[in-house]
């Protein structure tokens, strides 16, 4: 089963994505927060993480980098979802390390959609690895 941590500081937000993913059979834990989520990270690895950008404290970007950088939390996907649709937040999510980015508002099915596509790129890769394992 894929593990999903959703980091969102808007409680009704973190909500909705949590039982958007849940009715679309992906369940997810979740964190008020990048400081959260790391400790979380610490103890329960993630294959995906679901951050909003703007948040108090420790802000997306912030978090993104702490995670890419800290090689023993896993190196999940990240999907950034923001409600500011700025060329500039798609640029920063990419530069570290984003596979998706999702403006809000949007529907449920959308978040679904962003998860299985990671999971396809996860298999995809892994795949990828045993066959170049195997040719050496």
């Amino acid at each position: 089963m894929t593990e999903i941590l959703v980091v969102e500081d808007d409680a009704v937000m973190r909500e909705f994505i949590a039982r958007s993913l849940a009715a679309h059979g992906q369940p997810a834990s979740t964190a008020r927060g990048g400081e959260d989520a790391l400790r979380q990270l610490r103890t329960k690895s993630a294959d995906i993480v679901i951050t909003d950008i703007r948040m108090p404290g420790m802000d997306g970007f912030s978090f993104a980098r702490a995670l890419r950088r800290d090689l023993a939390l896993g190196q999940p996907d990240i999907i950034f979802v923001s409600s500011l649709d700025e060329r500039d937040h798609y640029r920063r999510a990419m530069h570290v390390g984003a596979s998706d980015f999702l403006v809000k508002p949007f529907r449920p099915k959308d978040i679904a959609d962003a998860v299985e596509r990671c999971i396809a790129s996860r298999e995809g890769r892994k795949k990828l690895m045993l066959v170049a394992a195997d040719a050496i």
